[in-house]
């Protein structure tokens, strides 16, 4: 049997299929993977599907299971097809070298071009005057462990403290 790859990954590539898949990905994947016998040979993930049956992500995780185990080049392929099909607003964030994938939700953000600073802890949280002990304990704890903490206001109107935006 072929050593399943991260499981966090797969499953986050099975709630990403579960929630947008139509059938004729489910069989475009299939043909991909060469494994178009296991997508049309599973008794119950088509009908689950195409009947919003509530066992429906089991089964989609039992068949990219079976999909993966007949070949190791089956994960990345799977991962590929879901990236070029659903990937516009979805990104998984992995520890795994290499692996540059981020989720942000709502969708008012977008993620920056640039540099990044790694040492920097950005805090959104309201001013209002009952969080204050909240974010006084957080930017304590960051520069204890040699982070700059910056507080993003909720509404641009708020201001911190000093008076600044």
């Amino acid at each position: 049997m072929v050593p399943m790859p991260d499981q966090k990954e797969l499953l986050w590539l099975k709630n990403v299929i579960v929630a947008k898949f139509t059938e004729e990905n489910w069989l475009e994947l299939g043909l991909v993977t060469d494994a178009i016998a296991s997508v049309k040979g599973h008794s119950r993930l088509l009908r689950s599907l195409n009947w919003n049956d509530p066992d429906y992500a089991g089964h989609a995780l039992n068949v990219l299971m079976n999909i993966v185990a007949q070949s190791p080049n089956n994960f990345d392929k799977i991962r590929d097809y879901v990236d070029a099909h659903f990937s516009e607003d979805e990104v998984f964030v992995s520890s795994k070298a290499n692996v540059k994938r981020i989720t942000f939700s709502p969708s008012v953000f977008e993620i920056p071009d640039g540099v990044t600073d790694k040492n920097l802890v950005s805090v959104m949280m309201p001013f209002a005057t009952e969080f204050q002990a909240v974010y006084t304990a957080i930017k304590s704890a960051c520069e204890s462990a040699g982070f700059t903490c910056k507080r993003a206001p909720v509404d641009s109107r708020e201001k911190d403290t000093k008076g600044k935006l």
